[in-house]
């Protein structure tokens, strides 16, 4: 009986320690228009590609070239042509850039996986965009990668997020911010810098 006590308790432990280290780099996503968005992340479930989008950038004219700006355009393109039958229905939208996105139907199965991302990393620091980790966090400090300065550089979600992690790990480096572990933002511009607990 003792026996198989222990065993229960070490498979009960096992599962809690793997479940803490798989939830690293992994966030939940946000829904625009009832649709997942991945913005340089990848869906932890199975999926099959059924079409791709690309944003017109004269539709961001007159618009500042943010990273939920560039997203809604992208989104309110692919929805419409769903709607027209233009293009296969879909669960959600895999980005890297902002001008060209998949357009994706999830298999069946894993729902408990549903809206769950694994996250990149740039410069040793996860990078979430438009999505929060699963795991907890305390907020270490605020950065503003002031994009718009950046002369000659294409404004893509990439080139965003790169000056922004570039300026936060300065920062952390010459001792003007805490040490962190990730970014978040949603706009591409401002960002916080967090630390897991």
């Amino acid at each position: 009986m003792k026996n198989l006590i222990l065993i229960c308790l070490a498979l009960m432990l096992s599962e809690v320690t793997f479940s803490q280290q798989d939830n690293n780099q992994l966030g939940r996503v946000n829904k625009i228009q009832g649709k997942e968005i991945y913005v340089m992340c990848e869906p932890v479930r199975d999926y099959d590609v059924v079409d791709k989008v690309n944003s017109v950038a004269e539709q961001l004219i007159g618009v500042s070239p943010t990273i939920s700006n560039m997203v809604n355009t992208m989104v309110d393109k692919a929805v419409t042509k769903e709607q027209k039958g233009k293009v296969q229905p879909f669960d959600a939208i895999i980005t890297s850039d902002g001008d060209n996105a998949i357009l994706i139907k999830f298999k069946e199965g894993n729902q408990e996986k549903k809206g769950i991302a694994r996250v990149t990393k740039m410069l040793g620091k996860e990078v979430y965009i438009m999505c929060e980790p699963l795991k907890d966090y305390e907020t270490v400090d605020k950065v503003n990668s002031a994009f718009a300065q950046v002369l000659g550089v294409s404004p893509t979600i990439e080139n965003m997020v790169k000056t922004m992690v570039d300026k936060a790990v300065n920062r952390e480096s010459k001792g003007k911010v805490g040490n962190f572990d990730a970014v978040l933002t949603t706009d591409g511009d401002n960002a916080i810098l967090i630390k897991f607990k």
